[in-house]
């Protein structure tokens, strides 16, 4: 697997912050990049593996000729239009779960997207919402 210590440990993170159990959670999407080595396709892939168990929907795209910044480099409206189109297709259960809020970074890095503050996922386990930066606690 490619990426450095520190993106395998937060790619792991991921994969054991997210209850993949829940019967609630709402459809998932997993946008993933061909020449993404931040992420790379095989974390992409054991993410949907794990999440596929939910009786949730869950779906998986990858985007060829794209990296890791897939939302905001050139080519971003047809990433963009992926997610569209499937929420378009969920909408109707969407309003029934409630569900009107999505996080693309369940991290614990300094970008505005991840979910966690940082150092959460190195501190090991956690529960209740006190770990959570804005992002994670809409």
């Amino acid at each position: 697997m490619k990426g450095s210590d520190n993106d395998q440990r937060q790619a792991a993170c991921f994969l054991a912050s997210v209850d993949s159990k829940n019967p609630e959670r709402g459809p998932m999407l997993i946008v993933s990049a061909d020449s993404d080595h931040t992420v790379p396709w095989a974390i992409s892939k054991a993410a949907y593996k794990k999440q596929k168990r939910n009786r949730g929907v869950t779906e998986i795209v990858k985007m060829q000729g794209r990296g890791h910044a897939l939302t905001i480099d050139a080519g971003w409206r047809e990433v963009a239009q992926k997610a569209v189109e499937f929420v378009k297709r969920y909408i109707d259960l969407m309003a029934q779960k409630k569900i009107s809020w999505t996080n693309w970074n369940y991290s614990d890095d300094m970008r505005t997207g991840a979910v966690f503050t940082q150092g959460t996922c190195a501190a090991g386990a956690y529960s209740g919402t006190g770990r959570l930066k804005e992002a994670g606690a809409w």
